[in-house]
């Protein structure tokens, strides 16, 4: 009977490579080396035989020819090596021990073990290694409790599988393994055995696919056979839903399920329901088409019994450090049965483009449209904001700076759509600059001389506007116009209230024809000094210069009884300049209130006077205005500009004469810390800001006191638990001057008890010594807003933070991109409670009339019912109209890898309810269960 004889290594890690040697040489060979049962590891070193230096820490041959240095006479190494399967070193490490069976030539390795062989690489708590036959067996291990641990984790590539128990051949590349579970995406498959092929290939047995990341999944797919090709595809054969471990029905004879990485065409699938007005349909089914590297296409279509139907594009894009954007195009063919059983057709059509550029180089493109039909959100949007919104803005920009030079150009085209009003601006605008420069500073100084401090800048602005507002040019007087094509801005005729004002993007054509389009140049010189040190003085010059495509030339026509307006068209040009100096400054005081506390009360006045003249360009010698007979008696004149309705304004007439005075405080305190230290003290806002202003024009022949204007912002109850602080804002405006009543007689039926009827008017005359106080308040509003919620603790995590197989917590690319765009359908269940309110009082009031008020409050809010249940609620309530705003309520149910969301809008013209059961997991966000009652569905 042959004695086995164990060496431990002295370090327990090290390389094993086996070579082209016959088993039988090799038996030779460790049977030569370990010989002497007596000798340890460190004998072996002085043995001149032998190159096995500390088993374990260098490297173990198992070749004859790198392990016995036998003489040439003896063997023939080169006659002994024949080609052979394994070429690379066979890295292995363990925690506990490493054992070598020098008779059977196995090693066995224990305690977080490890094997690792090219890109296959093996762990578990024990492996197992047969030299003779490159097998190798990994399993766990029960600890003190008796629960298996250490289970083995298998590693090829990119791929990672957990397993029971598993054996792999080295030489053959294949293997069996027991209770795999393997991840393909974002779901899992788990199955009881598992068989390996050379060509990566997994033939698997008593399968079920799943996204929920338990040992013991709630719902999954059941397969009996399964070829798993890792990162491109599964093959399966006859497969079922299965929820609960209860088997459905629900399943097909086989199945072929793609993943890879690389982007693949294909089918998505529809929605189907029934329309209250439409009919039976499906939805939103198409197909997907990756185009190229870096953009991916989806073509939707819906489709209606009655008749309707729609196609929607939706291109996204992507280039990791350069730009990312989505295109989105909806065209909607909308056929309506009405009460009378009548058919009523329209068209929408919406058109979404986000492009967000990455931050270099010298050029910037981006752009953000989203405009569409008037009636598209109304008839087809399931989004709230979207329906509630009453204006649209979208813009299209692009930036370039010359490097090396002070100068810019930039262009960009904004479009503002109120569906309300169904009145669309497009303004296309252009421009080119050059920053502020300091011609007579030298380059290094830092002079301060006011030479030094002069500067200038330059800037040349363009822009047109294009509008379905045809509201023409307004004239202070009757006007006359020849019948001509291209007069018809003078037309003062309007349409009915209630006729519908012609969609802008169907008729963009003829808008463009009547568009509005002017320029203008800027030059402000200015320069800073300082007076008696604490004074900071800044005069400046202004000069603009306007362009314009056309003027007016203004004549009276006894005849016709008007004004005859005659267009000028061709290029025009007008310009004003202005002057003027600001000064300003700081005060500082300093109040110490009684106690310990308070250290002390700082109070920082910031006044500022400034001084503005400009000529009378009205005037006859500059010829940028025209005194106009405006009647029959030749003696009632008005001054008109020539340039009237220019999109940059113009020259103003009369001189202005004014000074401006402002005046800001702040009020903050310094307050004894609550921490033990008595010499810590922190500053505490009091009055953010608070400020006044006003102006008064020695030219003006009356009303030379322009309004009052006052803002106040500050935030309180910073400290209360729980409360983000209240945000206060107050503004409004004063009227100094005052108001008086006036009677009117009536030239009426002479029976009409009513005479007469009382007007206001505004009068020359401060209201302090009209008896009126400081003047009349005609605009307040207040704002406050705060937010409600617990303090933050980052330690805490979700639940899912812990799974069994640490993928809690996880957000593949596919499910962080959905969140990002539907954040509708996900709720953070880590936040127990949170509650935003905004309250808003706006006052106006003009002389004696009555004031008009406007009082709302808005608030939004969550609340964590239990660790699986949250209830959230927006709504808002005007005081005025005792009514509620768009209200809707969300009910939120957390089932692991389920979720439910329950919603609903209790009244308003979108009443109605959705609730939804789905798999959280992107992948399958198909697999759910919807029930809808609203404005658009019946079922």
């Amino acid at each position: 009977m042959s004695q086995r004889t164990y060496y431990k290594t002295t370090e327990n890690y090290g390389k094993l490579k086996i070579t082209n040697i016959p088993y039988n040489l090799t038996t030779l060979a460790l049977l030569l080396c370990f010989a002497l049962p007596q000798a340890n590891a460190q004998e072996f070193n002085n043995l001149d035989s032998a190159k096995i230096v500390q088993p374990g820490i260098d490297s173990l041959y198992a070749s004859l020819a790198d392990t016995v240095d036998t003489p040439a006479d003896s063997v023939d190494v080169d006659s002994l090596t024949t080609e052979g399967p394994i070429e690379t070193y066979i890295d292995y490490s363990a925690k506990d021990s490493i054992y070598y069976d020098v008779i059977s030539g196995k090693v066995f390795l224990y305690g977080e073990a490890k094997v690792t062989y090219g890109q296959m690489s093996i762990e578990a708590a024990y492996i197992e290694y047969d030299m003779a036959s490159n097998l190798v067996t990994a399993e766990g291990v029960p600890d003190s409790t008796g629960e298996v641990v250490g289970m083995p984790i298998f590693s090829e590539g990119s791929q990672t599988y957990n397993a029971e128990k598993m054996t792999y051949n080295m030489e053959t590349q294949k293997g069996v393994i027991n209770s795999i579970v393997t991840q393909q995406g974002d779901g899992y498959i788990q199955s009881g055995r598992v068989k390996k092929s050379p060509d990566e290939a997994f033939y698997a047995a008593q399968n079920i696919y799943t996204t929920c990341n338990l040992d013991h999944p709630h719902f999954g797919i059941r397969a009996r056979k399964l070829k798993i090709v890792p990162d491109k595809y599964v093959i399966s054969g006859p497969f079922n839903f299965e929820l609960n471990d209860v088997p459905t029905p629900l399943g097909f004879a086989f199945g072929l399920f793609p993943f890879t990485k690389e982007r693949n065409a294909g089918i998505l699938a529809p929605q189907y329901g029934e329309s209250a007005d439409r009919g039976f349909y499906l939805r939103d089914g198409g197909f997907y088409l990756p185009m190229g590297d870096y953009m991916g296409l989806k073509l939707l279509g819906q489709i209606y019994s009655y008749g309707g139907w729609g196609l929607t594009t939706d291109l996204s894009y992507r280039k990791r450090y350069s730009f990312n954007g989505n295109l989105n195009f909806a065209y909607n063919k909308i056929v309506r049965q009405t009460d009378d059983l009548s058919r009523d057709e329209s068209t929408d059509y919406w058109l979404r483009w986000s492009h967000s550029p990455q931050s270099k180089g010298s050029s910037r493109f981006s752009a953000n449209l989203n405009v569409g039909s008037t009636n598209y959100n109304r008839n087809n949007s399931f989004n709230a904001t979207d329906y509630i919104s009453a204006s649209f803005n979208s813009s299209v920009s692009y930036t370039k700076t010359f490097e090396g030079t002070p100068f810019s150009m930039g262009a960009n085209i904004r479009v503002n759509q109120n569906v309300n009003t169904q009145i669309t601006n497009m303004n296309p605008q252009a421009n080119f600059a050059m920053r502020r420069i300091y011609p007579f500073k030298k380059k290094g100084s830092t002079s301060k001389s006011p030479l030094a401090q002069l500067n200038l800048s330059y800037s040349f602005d363009t822009k047109a506007t294009i509008t379905n507002n045809e509201t023409g040019t307004s004239f202070p007087f009757t006007v006359y116009v020849e019948e001509s094509d291209d007069d018809d801005i003078f037309d003062t005729s309007t349409d009915d209230e209630d006729d519908e004002i012609p969609d802008f993007f169907s008729n963009i054509g003829d808008y463009i024809q009547d568009a509005e389009y002017g320029a203008i140049h800027r030059i402000p010189i200015s320069t800073n000094l300082t007076l008696l040190k604490y004074f900071q003085i800044a005069p400046s010059v202004n000069f603009n210069e306007y362009w314009f495509p056309k003027s007016y030339n203004y004549k009276w026509s006894d005849t016709k009884n008007a004004v005859e307006v005659d267009t000028l068209n061709g290029f025009a040009r007008a310009y004003d300049y202005s002057g003027g100096a600001s000064m300003s400054t700081r005060f500082y005081f300093f109040y110490y209130p009684v106690g310990q506390k308070v250290d002390r009360i700082r109070h920082m006045v910031t006044p500022s006077i400034s001084y503005n003249y400009r000529p009378d360009f009205g005037d006859p010698r500059f010829g940028f205005y025209q005194n106009v007979q405006t009647d029959t008696t030749g003696t009632n004149f008005s001054q008109v500009s020539r340039y009237l309705g220019g999109i940059y304004g113009g020259p103003s007439a009369g001189r202005s004469s004014s000074v401006s005075l402002s005046l800001n405080n702040q009020l903050e305190a310094k307050v004894r810390s609550n921490k033990d230290s008595t010499d810590e003290y922190i500053k505490v806002p009091l009055l953010q800001s608070f400020g006044a202003s006003t102006s008064y024009n020695f030219a003006a022949d009356s009303f030379n006191l322009s309004n009052i204007t006052f803002n106040a912002r500050t935030t309180l109850f910073k400290n209360v638990p729980f409360m983000d602080g209240v945000s206060v804002n107050v503004s409004g405006t004063i009227d100094p001057y005052a108001w008086e009543l006036e009677k009117i007689e009536l030239d009426g039926d002479p029976d009409d008890d009513i005479e007469y009827k009382t007007t206001q008017r505004r009068i020359n005359k401060y209201a302090w010594n009209a008896g009126q106080g400081i003047g009349s308040l005609n605009r307040a509003s207040l704002n406050l807003s705060t937010s409600f919620s617990p303090p933050k603790d980052d330690k805490k995590g979700g639940e899912g933070g812990s799974g069994p197989r640490g993928q809690g917590g996880r957000a593949e690319e596919a499910e962080r991109q959905d969140i990002e765009d539907n954040p509708g359908k996900y709720v953070d269940f880590n936040i127990p409670w949170s509650l935003r309110v905004q309250y808003t009082l706006g006052y106006s009031k003009q002389g004696f009339a009555e004031a008009s008020v406007v009082q709302t409050m808005n608030f939004m809010g969550e609340v964590k019912l239990t660790e699986k249940w949250k209830v959230g609620i927006r709504s808002g309530y005007d005081f005025e109209l005792k009514d509620f705003s768009f209200t809707s309520l969300n009910i939120w149910r957390d089932l692991h890898c389920w979720q439910m969301n329950l919603s609903w809008i209790p009244f308003g013209p979108r009443q109605s309810y959705n609730i939804d059961i789905s798999v959280r997991s992107s992948l399958l966000q198909d697999l759910k269960l919807s029930k809808r009652n609203s404005w658009y569905d019946r079922l």
